[in-house]
């Protein structure tokens, strides 16, 4: 499945990654592919959030659904106009990972390198924590 979504709302950003839309009466909850931004308690939260809900209030922006995640969040790309998605935006300024886990990890790795020789956002501070290896660590904690 990979299908434009059209008249859509933005209702609010959950994290850097993650936001609610209301699409034909329903809300639904969408991850964007191919990032993975960091949580809430983690460095750069605030500053992913932000940068998402900036992005997000673009008018021209077009959404399209890959499917969706075990959560039942839609799976998307949010694209502009000329084609850069949200995503390789998140990447080049520095708030957000490649997901090593998408199918499009290799292109969103290149972006992410040059983020970080650039040393644009998270990639300023040698003490960057991947949010999966934080998640892992949190939950790993609470366990015990």
């Amino acid at each position: 499945m990979y299908r434009k979504i059209e008249e859509w709302k933005l209702l609010r950003v959950c994290d850097g990654d993650t936001f609610v839309v209301r699409w034909q009466g329903m809300d639904m909850r969408c991850r964007l592919m191919g990032i993975d931004a960091p949580e809430d308690g983690q460095p750069g939260f605030r500053e992913a959030l932000e940068s998402l809900q900036e992005l997000m209030a673009s008018p021209a922006i077009a959404m399209w659904v890959r499917g969706s995640d075990r959560y039942g969040r839609w799976l998307v790309d949010v694209l502009f106009p000329a084609g850069e998605s949200v995503q390789e935006v998140l990447l080049w300024t520095g708030v957000v990972w490649a997901d090593p886990r998408s199918t499009g990890y290799l292109r969103g790795s290149m972006i992410q390198a040059r983020a970080c020789k650039a040393k644009r956002g998270i990639w300023a501070s040698f003490s960057s924590e991947p949010p999966w290896k934080f998640r892992s660590r949190r939950h790993a904690h609470t366990i015990k």
